[in-house]
């Protein structure tokens, strides 16, 4: 599940739930499900999202609430699912067999980060852990041969570093810096200086923003009614659940406003990849709580007034069973990262994600 091989994980969940009927390994059922959900397979996983309630007894668990939760969201899945045509793929310029996530698109050029095994054969997928996650360049134009080349004044190798984005003014240059932390990442949000098209030295964000002990990473700042904000993904206190979504305004180059809980569309489980349409005044974001399709969607929310309307999913092509992240718009295109079936890879179909994007009516 960790390595994102659903049918395997499903295959395996179910037989560990058939030996011990979640007596043992009470989460059996739930993942389950989720694996069910991740294959396409809604009707099943509806059904054993529903008898996975049954196992949990205390009905303000996280196992309850998440099962009761799938339950709708897999009747949500029938009702919404039908043929589509599908994104298009960058080519292998950009995409690997290891995993890429598109970050910030401007005059032809991609920025986007990557898990390139530099030392192993390209063909090679990446399982060790002793590679960082890096962020690079590519023109994406199509006369333009050049492969992507590594952004060498932020790379770390004892640090992953990704989710970049330009301020507003195109002055600062934000991403986060992050260590391993199990299977998953504990971040920092850093910024360098741009000038001439070179980074300067990077430097983390002061504390009210990157809380100690807490993950804080996905930054993308926005200008909302004059004013500028930085959006971000973050687990410090106050969160509501895993991962939620937080938005602080820029008062200056040094100071920060109070961060702020979008508590309208925060859920119990993950809310992250925050990106702001200043044009249609719209919330993008991926969420693995609200019904979808499966993993991670893409949803979206309009603030009207002070306010963000409640999450509307974006559907296929969008969304799909596997993780869809990283949504952002630039020109007349829609870009998405997504471990999709028919990204990628060498073994496993769904373990790795590549970039994605169509052409849209702005």
């Amino acid at each position: 599940r960790a390595y994102k091989n659903y049918k395997e994980a499903e295959k395996v969940y179910a037989e560990i739930y058939a030996r011990e009927e979640a007596e043992t390994y009470p989460e059996s059922i739930l993942y389950l499900g989720l694996m069910q959900k991740q294959n396409g397979k809604y009707q099943q996983a509806m059904e054993t999202f529903k008898l996975a309630k049954t196992h949990y007894d205390d009905k303000e668990s996280y196992n309850y609430r998440k099962s009761n939760r799938e339950v709708e969201s897999c009747y949500w899945a029938l009702k919404n699912t039908k043929d589509t045509t599908d994104l298009q793929q960058f080519h292998t310029r950009i995409n690997s067999f290891d995993a890429e996530f598109g970050h910030h698109y401007s005059n032809g050029v991609l920025i986007f980060s990557s898990l390139k095994a530099d030392t192993t054969h390209e063909n090679e997928e990446v399982y060790g852990r002793n590679y960082t996650n890096a962020l690079y360049y590519v023109n994406t134009s199509e006369d333009s041969i050049s492969k992507a080349k590594k952004i060498m004044g932020l790379a770390d190798a004892k640090h992953h570093t990704g989710n970049a984005t330009f301020s507003r003014s195109g002055h600062y240059f934000y991403f986060s810096i992050c260590e391993d932390d199990g299977y998953n990442y504990r971040c920092k949000i850093a910024r360098s200086v741009v000038k001439d098209g070179l980074y300067g030295k990077a430097d983390t964000l002061p504390f009210l923003i990157n809380h100690p002990n807490s993950n804080t990473t996905n930054p993308m700042e926005a200008q909302i009614e004059g004013k500028s904000y930085l959006f971000f993904a973050s687990n410090r206190p106050g969160t509501r659940g895993e991962m939620d979504i937080w938005y602080s305004e820029i008062i200056s180059d040094t100071e920060f406003g109070l961060p702020i809980n979008l508590s309208t569309i925060n859920s119990i489980d993950n809310e992250i990849c925050p990106w702001y349409d200043t044009i249609k005044n719209q919330l993008y974001f991926s969420s693995t709580w609200h019904n979808g399709l499966g993993g991670y969607d893409v949803f979206m929310s309009k603030k009207i007034g002070e306010k963000f309307e409640k999450p509307i999913n974006l559907k296929q092509p969008i969304n799909g069973p596997a993780n869809d992240l990283y949504y952002f718009e630039a020109g007349d295109s829609v870009f998405v990262s997504s471990n999709r079936l028919g990204s990628f890879s060498k073994k496993n179909p769904t373990c790795c994600s590549d970039i994605y994007f169509a052409k849209i009516e702005r």
